[in-house]
């Protein structure tokens, strides 16, 4: 499968911290250039942290094996953007806007312009969840007072928000 599997990196890294007991010694930290972006700051978090780290090793994977795959049958004419109609149309039913400006992503990809694509789908992923959120009955602006405005949530906040409603291994993979 290309969608990886959550519980498959939680037993894994089961499996590593009996194997390799030092990899425990020290909490991960994320760093950017100069200085650490996140620490954790809970054994809770410690642990999570590890097992993201064996799901991106599975999500990494996945994606090279199906952009080669993607790549590959592009490249002998097997597909194009046209191929992907049928499963857009079921986006339409949610929000025709967002469906139309999901072909145009699609399109940029097909066209190898991916910096574009890749913006659009991000800024759609998240409007599309927002769009969710909604459904569900959550807020999806946040006040602030003290400037007197509203401002839309980020994915960040939306996908926690949404957790409740979401399969694990689907927050899992929208996180990563």
């Amino acid at each position: 499968t290309f969608f990886p599997n959550w519980d498959h990196a939680v037993k894994m890294t089961e499996d590593h911290s009996k194997k390799f007991v030092f990899m425990h010694l020290v909490a991960p930290v994320t760093y950017g250039e100069q200085y650490p972006i996140s620490a954790p700051r809970t054994p809770e978090q410690e642990q999570e942290d590890r097992v993201m780290g064996n799901f991106r090793i599975e999500v990494e994977l996945a994606h090279h094996w199906l952009a080669g795959c993607i790549r590959e049958l592009i490249k002998e004419g097997k597909l194009s953007a046209n191929d992907f109609k049928k499963f857009l149309s079921k986006l339409e039913v949610i929000d025709k806007d967002t469906s139309e400006t999901v072909w145009t992503g699609l399109e940029s990809y097909f066209a190898d312009d991916h910096f574009h694509a890749v913006y659009v789908f991000t800024t759609q992923l998240e409007d599309l969840l927002r769009k969710l959120l909604a459904l569900f009955g959550g807020q999806t602006t946040t006040q602030h007072i003290q400037a007197n405005a509203f401002t839309e949530k980020n994915l960040n906040r939306i996908l926690i928000e949404l957790k409740p409603y979401i399969s694990e291994p689907l927050y899992r993979y929208i996180s990563w």
